[in-house]
């Protein structure tokens, strides 16, 4: 049963086409995109574009990605190196049990 709300894909380009397997994927893939742009968007200030010239435009884009990926590299070091520290202290506490 379809729902009564939501996009109007499906009649626009048809049962078909919107049940293949190659358009469900590029819909979760869209989806993928979109979680990551939401993620730059909201909790790393990427919300305008300051610069004007695609050319620019699309190094402001690297250096924020750029950004964002070292942003969580080095969050991720952080987790590990928590995590390591953990497990050492549970170690030296056995052995002292």
């Amino acid at each position: 049963m379809r729902k009564p709300w939501g996009s109007k894909g499906r009649k626009v380009i048809g049962e078909e086409i919107y049940d293949s397997a190659e358009y469900k994927k590029a819909g979760a893939e869209r989806s993928a995109a979109e979680s990551r742009i939401f993620t730059l968007k909201f909790n790393h200030g990427y919300e305008e574009v300051m610069r004007r010239g695609h050319q620019n435009v699309r190094h402001e884009q690297l250096r924020k990605a750029l950004a964002f990926n070292l942003r969580k590299l080095v969050w991720l070091r952080a987790e590990k190196a928590q995590a390591e520290r953990d497990e050492s202290l549970k170690r030296r506490k056995k052995k002292a049990a």
